[in-house]
């Protein structure tokens, strides 16, 4: 990898807990948009930018205790415990909620991913 900056450990332990969320795009799609690492071209980060739009627009569709949910866990980088207790919810509803709202997100995002990202 080229054009690597250091991370401090706190962003080290936020990056590796999201590389193990099931996602493996994941953690490139935050490397990729916090600047560590510039191998984009004009063209995929004007469809990174789309489609950092469509999914504003589709987080908007979700259901508000599910987008607080996804919310809290992604950009904030809450535990799914600390979110349960922030809420008054047991941990089993907040990681259902987040599967949800997952699942909600791939369906509303797949036709902008197939017609840009795929063949």
């Amino acid at each position: 990898m080229k054009n690597v900056m250091h991370l401090d450990k706190d962003e080290r332990k936020f990056y590796r807990k999201h590389w193990t969320t099931g996602d493996p795009c994941l953690f490139d799609f935050v490397v990729n948009t916090q600047g560590l690492i510039d191998t984009e071209t004009p063209e995929q980060r004007e469809r990174r930018h789309q489609l950092i739009d469509r999914l504003g627009a589709a987080m908007n569709r979700l259901d508000k205790k599910i987008r607080e949910v996804i919310r809290l866990y992604y950009l904030r980088g809450l535990t799914l415990q600390a979110i349960a207790d922030k809420q008054g919810i047991s941990v089993s509803t907040a990681y259902k909620r987040r599967e949800r709202g997952l699942e909600k997100l791939r369906l509303l995002l797949q036709p902008f991913y197939e017609a840009n990202y795929e063949g």
